[in-house]
């Protein structure tokens, strides 16, 4: 099976670093990651310190790298570390768990200056486990609770006993590294039997959700509305596993922060229940379905169920659900309307109709914006599926090459339009919350074949740019291949600055390998100059400087 999914991909120049990338996916696909996602969570290379990938959720959702984790770690959250290490091998190594207690003792140890560590592992592993110490002490603050767990893949039968007694060695030795009661360790061991179970995970198409006897069906039609206890509605929102379903979500949850008072007031009535139901005290919650069909009495089935309206109640449910203690029902009411749009004009207008009143970021209904439904249409007609929903091309099996997700378009446009490189590299996540910069990218008014030009080309760097280079880390990459974007858009179309009407006549052919190699060849040796790091790369100073030595290499447009 590894051999078959590496020989049709084209990203990964070697099967080792395919290994790392497709174990990752799989291991986080009760997650709901994207391929971007999973992807900026891959730190394999040299002075990794035993660690292929790294990924942090707060109550399951995952935190990046411009997450406010103060907002986002609240009382009891449930924070969880994943550090995974693969190997392609037959079996499993003892020296794995030795790297990882020789990591603990150097970057968990809160005395030690991690900028001392830096001749040892890569900025990418420093800057996480800063992220990871920042988190330990909210964790203490706070009251919740941080677990690190450490993931050993291989392609292998079960682990010797003396595999076994290093894992649970370094369990201990990391837990006594950190001192923390709000702080634990686990190490879990993956074979060739666990991988290959994980492989093709069921499908979750449709869904069952149980009301309670207070419903009612609107006639002609299969919308309907009632009262569902929060047991049920809780066991609608994890899978078989206890994970939250975030794809449920049609923004990512993590930009509905919402008035904090608000959010602390629905946990508040959870947490302290009267004489009045919850029901009395929320708005309830709305979901959209393509299709909804009674099962028997008082459960449907919802075909593609998204929950647009409600969020921070639905989020408020499963973490106070998830956190309880007692194995009795509750048997409070949320109210719940499901919704079966007959177009996405529609769909659209009932998102931002129930979302009018509620304090939720613009990023969080973006997606629904006229101009991403064309795009998404015109970028089909070309072979590229255009991601409004989150892994909604995914989850039908198109492969990652040929998806484009709204914040990497964002991210191309910002490197060429606006010449931002940086902030392409800096705030992937939250790229798209200045109005004034979403307008610049997302004109309604542009030629829409801009839009699948740039996406085109920004996939080829993508897939290209490390087999140019195979000498360049996966930090490097990381770190250069938006300013790679930038300098061969200007190079094909001699000029420094780009306009919609310069990209929809583009010619991506031109962009070869010797083209891409020679600009990242030029970006390269600026980023070097500067020093050489992802604070380098997220820099306001560096794109100038590369668009200016890209200009000055091909002596094309350097007047400009």
């Amino acid at each position: 099976m590894i051999e078959q999914e590496f020989g049709e991909q084209s990203e990964y120049p070697d099967k080792g670093a395919f290994f790392e990338y497709i174990v990752a996916s799989k291991l986080m696909s009760s997650y709901d990651l994207d391929n971007d996602e999973v992807t900026a969570g891959l730190t394999g290379g040299p002075q990794d310190g035993g660690c292929d990938a790294i990924y942090i959720f707060c109550n399951d959702l995952l935190l990046n790298e411009d997450s406010d984790l103060v907002k986002s770690i609240q009382r009891n959250a449930k924070v969880e570390i994943f550090i995974i290490q693969t190997k392609f091998e037959k079996s499993f190594k003892e020296d794995a768990f030795l790297r990882w207690k020789d990591l603990c003792n150097d970057l968990l140890v809160f005395g030690n200056d991690l900028a001392g560590f830096s001749s040892k592992y890569t900025v990418s592993i420093l800057s996480f486990f800063r992220t990871i110490r920042s988190i330990i002490k909210i964790c203490a603050r706070k009251g919740a609770t941080a677990t690190a767990r450490f993931v050993y893949v291989a392609n292998a039968p079960e682990a010797s006993d003396g595999v076994k007694r290093q894992a649970s060695g370094l369990k201990t030795a990391a837990e006594k590294v950190v001192g923390s009661s709000y702080f634990n360790a686990d190490t879990v061991l993956i074979g060739a039997q666990e991988l290959l179970r994980r492989w093709n995970p069921p499908s979750e198409a449709s869904l069952m959700l149980r009301f309670a006897n207070s419903y009612s069906i609107v006639p002609q039609r299969s919308d309907c509305i009632g009262l569902v206890t929060l047991s049920d509605y809780y066991n609608f929102l994890v899978n078989e596993e206890g994970k939250l379903r975030s794809y449920l979500f049609e923004a990512n949850i993590r930009d509905y922060e919402g008035n904090v008072a608000v959010n602390k007031a629905i946990r508040a009535t959870l947490e302290n229940p009267g004489h009045e139901d919850f029901w009395w005290l929320n708005n309830g919650v709305t979901i959209l379905a393509t299709e909804v069909t009674q099962a028997a009495g008082g459960e449907f089935k919802l075909v593609e169920p998204r929950i647009v309206n409600g969020l921070q109640t639905t989020y408020e449910i499963y973490s106070y659900m998830d956190a309880r203690e007692s194995e009795n029902p509750d048997s409070r009411n949320v109210l719940v309307r499901i919704i079966v749009p007959d177009s996405d004009e529609t769909r659209s207008k009932v998102i931002m109709a129930t979302n009018s009143q509620t304090n939720v970021k613009k990023t969080s209904l973006r997606a629904t914006d006229p101009i991403h439904l064309q795009i998404e249409l015109y970028l089909k007609s070309k072979g590229l599926y255009y991601e409004r929903r989150k892994n909604y091309y995914k989850n039908q099996g198109k492969k990652p090459e040929e998806i484009i997700s709204i914040s990497f378009l964002a991210q191309c446009l910002m490197s060429t339009i606006l010449m931002s490189p940086n902030q392409a590299r800096a705030r992937p996540s939250t790229l798209l919350a200045d109005d004034s910069k979403y307008e610049k990218l997302f004109d309604s008014k542009a030629n829409i074949e801009a839009f699948y030009r740039v996406a085109r080309l920004g996939k080829t760097i993508v897939l290209r740019l490390s087999k140019v280079k195979p000498n360049y880390t996966r930090a490097q990459v990381t770190d250069l291949r938006f300013y790679v974007l930038m300098g061969v858009a200007q190079r094909i179309n001699r000029k420094l600055q780009l306009s919609f009407n310069d990209l929809a006549s583009m010619d991506v052919e031109l962009a070869n390998n010797e083209l891409i190699g020679e600009v990242a060849d030029a970006a390269m040796a600026v980023y070097e100059r500067f020093g050489g790091n992802s604070n380098v790369a997220k820099s306001a100073q560096l794109p100038s400087e590369v668009a200016k030595a890209v200009s000055l290499a091909d002596n094309m447009y350097a007047e400009q």
